[in-house]
Parts: structure tokens; C-alpha cells; sequence
């Protein structure tokens, strides 16, 4: 049973003013980490690129992950996912949505995950009751994720099926820990140290 990583890199980083996936973070672009992180993992892996795509795709090829571009990209969040689901291989089970703006996630979430996929799975981590990323979606869930709309990725979705959701429980909090602002992306740098 194949359990893949998608990782969502197509955003144009709006709140940002620059893409933040390319900003640099402790010598490194910051999707760069979340790569490592896959990588370490051992899961195989597709991205999802959109703004700045050939800089985005030699981030992915340097790390040795196939991608596919999305070039309706500034259509949201929502139709990068649609758009990620339709170029998933055919053996994958379950895939691990990935958010390619929270660098520290660790590569044993990745696995526990994993440990739990199956084709009717939906399974995040969670911190203190509080659900985090990345999510564990079944293959089953595969044609409504195809049919999300608008810019709030997958919330509705598992809103709509939280009797479904499994979660495990995490340690600390860097399955929240994202850069969506200039404020955050300074908060990850000093927490790089």
C-alpha cells in the first residue's frame, strides 16, 4: 500500500509582498526543509507548483521530487489541491497534503501518518486537542477533493467528516507552525536560531 506526499508550492505568498517559499531561511529556500523532511521520510512524493514556477521546480528537482504546474494557480488554494489530486500516481492509497510554508513539520509525522493510511483514512496530527498539518487523505476522498472550491483548501472537507477524522496526538507545535505573514516568517527565522 503507497502512501505519497503532495506538496502544495503554488502560491503567489500575497501577504508576503515576495514567495515566500523562496525566501531564504537559514542559508536554505525555506520549501527546501519540508523537501529534507520527505526525503528523510523515505515517501515517495509529487509538488505542486504555480507562481515562480521554473525557481519553485529547481527547488523540487534539487531534491529529487517530481512536480507538475498548476498554471491556474491564482485560482486559490482549492484548485491547487484539485489540480495535485488529478497528477497523483495510480498505486498511491492515500496521499499526506503538505503545505510547502511550514518547514519544521518532522519527518515522523510524516510516518505516523503513514502508519494509518488506508484508502478510506483521513488522519491529521493534533497538539493539545488542536488539529494540525499535514492531513492524511484516503484515496476515497480523492473525487471530493477534486470538486473543492475557493481559497480555504480543505477545512470544509473535513469539517464535513470529522466522525472520519482520526487524529494522533503530537508533542509539540511545529504542526502549526507556518510563514504566512513577514511577522511569521521572522518568528521562523529566530526560531531557527
Amino acid at each position: 500500500m503507497t502512501v505519497g506526499v503532495l506538496i502544495l508550492a503554488a502560491g503567489q505568498s500575497s501577504r508576503m509582498g515576495t514567495n515566500k517559499l523562496l525566501r531564504e531561511l537559514g542559508g536554505k529556500p525555506m520549501l527546501a526543509y519540508l523537501l529534507e523532511t520527505v526525503r528523510q521520510a523515505g515517501l515517495p512524493a509529487l509538488g505542486v507548483t504555480g507562481s515562480d514556477r521554473l525557481t519553485v521546480e529547481q527547488v523540487f528537482r534539487s531534491h529529487a521530487i517530481p512536480s507538475v504546474h498548476h498554471p491556474g494557480y491564482a485560482h486559490g488554494m482549492a484548485s491547487t489541491i484539485k489540480a495535485g489530486i488529478a497528477a497523483i500516481p495510480d498505486h498511491w492509497c492515500a496521499a499526506i497534503i503538505a503545505l510547502g510554508d511550514m518547514p519544521f513539520i518532522p519527518a515522523d509525522v510524516l510516518l505516523a501518518l503513514a502508519e494509518h493510511a488506508s484508502p478510506d483514512a483521513l488522519v491529521a496530527p493534533a497538539h493539545q486537542g488542536r488539529r494540525g498539518h499535514p492531513v492524511l487523505w484516503g484515496r476515497g476522498f480523492f473525487a471530493e477533493l477534486s470538486e473543492l472550491k475557493g481559497d480555504a483548501g480543505a477545512r470544509a472537507l473535513i469539517n464535513a467528516h470529522q466522525d472520519r477524522l482520526d487524529l494522533i496526538d503530537w508533542p509539540d507545535d511545529r504542526i502549526f507552525v507556518d510563514a504566512d505573514t513577514p511577522e511569521a516568517f521572522e518568528a521562523l527565522v529566530q526560531r531557527l536560531g
